[in-house]
């Protein structure tokens, strides 16, 4: 995530390998205007919702002061998403 691998090479690692999971904390690009999920990364994660899973990324522990804003912007882009798609990634994957 921290690096922000455009969402074209991370298609092509996870078409390229069946086992591959994506996790989104810190994933520059993934949204856009107002937290919404970014058109092509929206439609990368319609296309494979089984391969995604939300992160939070609390590396540190100062990162738990932000963890509801954190989960709270999680949950709006998660909204752009058709529900069962929004599901896997946010808790069933």
């Amino acid at each position: 995530g921290i690096g922000g691998a455009p969402v074209e090479r991370v298609r092509a690692l996870l078409k390229a390998h069946p086992t591959l999971m994506g996790e989104l904390s810190y994933r520059p690009g993934l949204t856009e205007g107002e937290g919404r999920l970014a058109p092509a990364w929206k439609a990368l994660l319609g296309e494979l919702p089984d391969r995604f899973v939300v992160g939070s990324d609390t590396w540190v522990n100062a990162r738990w002061d932000g963890y509801e804003a954190l989960m709270a912007d999680a949950r709006r882009w998660l909204g752009d998403l058709p529900p069962a798609a929004a599901r896997r990634i946010a808790w069933e994957n």
